[in-house]
């Protein structure tokens, strides 16, 4: 995986040279004088690729749908979700440590500014919208409306004591291992 320093490297040096110009311009010429695009376009409408491979995906993506209305289909999407979202909140902390390292700690962003202590609890609230990715709140003290930083909960890890995760997934625990 690319880090966003090395991407707006390869994006700067492709707008200083042109690369992705010239390429764009020579698969145009490449198509206007072998007409490859209408070429291809006839055995298309000949052999029908499109419609059967729309067909197929129309098939796989009713096999998934009605996968995901048994119990194993929703602890998988559900460990997909929160395996995505536990990716996204690593990726905002990194950034934003990477940030703080790099100096840029002096602007606070709008979700700091805006975060508030709610009276007669613990929690805060920052208008982040329920994106933990952009909340600065503490992990159990967000106060916002959807946000998963609301509550600290088993069901929002796939780590942490076994009998934890067990109790959250319907999955038991190995047992102890023994020599």
């Amino acid at each position: 995986m690319l880090s966003d320093a090395a991407l707006q490297s390869a994006i700067a040096l492709d707008n200083k040279h042109g690369v992705s110009n010239r390429f764009t311009s020579a698969l145009a010429n490449f198509d206007a004088k072998y007409k490859a695009t209408d070429k291809a376009r006839g055995i298309d409408q000949s052999y029908g690729v499109t419609d059967k491979a729309y067909a197929g995906w129309v098939g796989i993506n009713s096999y998934f749908e009605k996968a995901m209305g048994t119990p194993t289909g929703q602890k998988l999407a559900s460990f997909y979700t929160q395996s995505d979202k536990q990716v996204r909140d690593i990726h905002a902390e990194a950034r934003r440590l990477a940030d703080l390292k790099a100096g840029k700690s002096g602007s606070k962003s709008q979700n700091e500014k805006t975060m508030e202590h709610v009276p007669g609890t613990e929690k805060t609230t920052c208008q982040c919208g329920g994106n933990t990715g952009t909340c600065p709140c503490a992990e159990g003290k967000c106060a916002c409306s959807g946000c998963s930083k609301a509550e600290i909960s088993g069901e929002k890890t796939a780590t942490g004591p076994a009998d934890t995760v067990a109790a959250t997934s319907g999955v038991e625990p190995l047992p102890e291992k023994t020599s």
